[in-house]
């Protein structure tokens, strides 16, 4: 067994958490020999010794592969790495073996390495290998480490980071223990305990991103109407990154109300996607305005519908938290992020759309956008200023 298993084993706080089915459903090695072969779920489970056979024995073709693709959802399966058209190693592939833990603040994850030939054979397979996030838990989300600087080491399961779990009112994760999100136990005898704030994620991506690069700025004087508001943190995040600026009095005004073409232009700009001039759009009010070429670019990008006859798209006037959830989850399928995950389940959308509802559905389990308390989701709400830079912060941490 693992030695980082091992040392949790051994120790009399030692915690075992057993999730069953926590991630959706199995998927077949893309591109295995045959279907005489096992699939991930039927290797996963097995000793070290014997998945590393049952490893050697697949074939894969990996040509179209690319470094963050998803190749199965459960058992986690990712490819690490794409060397380039010269070398014997055409990719290199993880696959989580369910495993988890905490030392210190460290997030550690075991995972089985395999390198795939350009033959599509194995070269080598690793059983076991232990990945650390340093510090980890001391993280203000997770979701800062849901890109491709950590693919193979984030487990895609949610592990919530300290400021999570209070944010939560959950229990933190254990300093000592581990935990396996594939409801495998661990071989030896070892105290079994409840982890709920380690839970699954409602969606994966099919494959993992880069993380989007900012050129970061000082902020000389933080505005005086953030301090001591809920999103001040999140405020100065976008400032920094030269997404959110303030008014010529110094002040962000987080409270005030956001209009449509403000929202489109902080999407956009989030984004990294910049219009050319002398944009056209489809809707009739919009030609002169100062967001115009934020607003075609939008429409040309699939963010934005088409007026479809519609009279105007009405840039002064306030977004409401339905026209945010639509626009942003067509911002997640631009971006690659394309499930929907489960029912969101709030009590006032039945009246709502098809489309609408799913748009709802997809931007909550990716995690841009959340309910209230009472269950509900407020869709004909007004946007104020904060609630929109948060909505835009958790959008490019994807």
């Amino acid at each position: 067994m693992n030695r980082f298993i091992q040392h949790c084993l051994a120790s009399v706080l030692c915690l075992a958490a057993v999730f069953a089915a926590l991630l959706p459903a199995a998927a077949a090695p893309a591109g295995s020999g045959g279907s005489d072969l096992p699939v991930w779920g039927d290797i996963i489970g097995k000793p070290a010794e014997e998945r590393q056979q049952l490893y050697e024995q697949l074939t894969f073709a990996p040509a179209s592969w690319e470094a963050g693709q998803v190749l199965s959802f459960e058992p986690l399966v990712v490819v690490t790495e794409k060397p380039g058209p010269t070398g014997e190693t055409a990719a290199k592939i993880r696959v989580w073996t369910g495993w988890l833990g905490r030392a210190e603040n460290d997030l550690v994850t075991v995972w089985d390495e395999l390198w795939i030939g350009r033959d599509g054979k194995v070269i080598l397979a690793v059983a076991d290998m232990e990945s650390a996030i340093p510090d980890y838990f001391l993280a203000p989300r997770q979701n800062v480490y849901q890109h491709l600087d950590w693919v193979g080491r984030y487990p895609w399961v949610s592990v919530p980071t300290d400021a999570e779990a209070e944010a939560a009112g959950l229990p933190r994760v254990p300093a000592a223990g581990v935990t396996n999100a594939y409801g495998l136990s661990p071989e030896g005898e070892a105290d079994a305990a409840d982890a709920p704030a380690v839970k699954p994620l409602p969606v994966i991506p099919d494959r993992v991103r880069p993380k989007r690069h900012f050129p970061e700025a000082e902020i000389p004087v933080v505005p005086p109407d953030i301090e001591g508001h809920w999103a001040r943190e999140d405020i100065l995040n976008l400032m920094g990154k030269g997404v959110v600026k303030g008014y010529e009095d110094g002040t962000i005004r987080p409270q005030r109300t956001l209009t449509r073409a403000e929202f489109i232009t902080l999407l956009l700009r989030g984004l990294q996607l910049e219009p050319k001039s002398g944009g056209v759009s489809s809707y009739n009010d919009v030609a002169g305005h100062w967001a115009r070429d934020m607003i075609a670019e939008a429409e040309r990008l699939g963010i934005l519908p088409k007026s479809g006859g519609q009279n105007g798209f009405g840039p002064n006037e306030a977004g409401s938290r339905l026209e945010m959830a639509v626009w942003a989850a067509n911002a997640l399928s631009l971006i690659g992020r394309t499930q929907e995950g489960p029912p969101a389940g709030f009590k006032d959308t039945g009246r709502l759309t098809d489309a609408q509802q799913t748009a709802i559905r997809k931007t909550v389990n990716n995690g841009v956008l959340r309910g209230y308390e009472d269950g509900t989701f407020r869709p004909e709400r007004s946007l104020t200023r904060a609630e929109a830079f948060v909505v835009t912060l958790r959008l490019i941490e994807l």
